[in-house]
């Protein structure tokens, strides 16, 4: 099959209450040869201390290699983290050129295939840096013409799969803004990592 090209949008929203704008809510997103490794990153609580570890746990990200399998990638952020505050993430790698999707998640962060058909990945329970299971890898083909979201709780979980496609239609950068803004909880923090695979 020829490469799939895979388009990109984060976006992040503190609780609307948090004065000092702090999120815990963080969205990451780098490039690989074969396609793209994505995080969506929710530090447990929220405000300035709840940044403060999803920060950490960025940067570990940002540092570690985006080629190495998920689990193993999970199982280093558990390490880094090891001891102190504690957040839930979930991991995803893109291959464009074979099509494949891999996920690893642990803790509330859900995230969905729309397309052609709908999935929605359940991942482990457990808390990064706490008390967590050994991770465990998912697989999926990946349909052209699909969108893969990733979202943390302060989005409610609530959205029917023919809302959802409707409300992340066009440029993947605004219909993630569109999805913080629309079903952003007010008790918490809310971010969305959103990526369109076309042919």
């Amino acid at each position: 099959m020829s490469r799939l090209r895979l388009d990109t949008g984060i976006a992040t929203r503190p609780i609307p209450s948090e004065l000092s704008q702090a999120c815990g809510d963080i969205g990451l997103v780098r490039l690989t040869g074969s396609g793209l490794f994505a995080a969506m990153i929710d530090g447990l609580g929220h405000g300035p201390l709840a940044q403060a570890v999803a920060s950490e746990a960025r940067d570990y990200l940002i540092q570690c290699d985006p080629d190495s399998t998920l689990d193993s990638i999970m199982s280093s952020l558990r390490q880094q983290l090891r001891g102190g505050r504690g957040c839930v993430a979930a991991l995803c790698r893109v291959d464009a050129l074979e099509g494949c999707f891999e996920f690893c998640g642990l803790g509330n962060i859900t995230t969905r295939i729309v397309g052609t058909s709908f999935k929605t990945f359940v991942p482990q329970d457990g808390i990064i840096g706490q008390v967590a299971p050994a991770p465990i890898v998912q697989r999926q083909l990946l349909a052209a013409d699909s969108v893969v979201v990733m979202h943390s709780d302060g989005i409610s979980s609530h959205i029917g799969n023919v809302g959802l496609e409707r409300l992340l239609q066009g440029d993947p950068q605004l219909a993630a803004e569109r999805l913080v803004e629309t079903f952003g909880r007010d008790s918490d923090d809310a971010g969305c990592v959103v990526i369109r695979i076309k042919a």
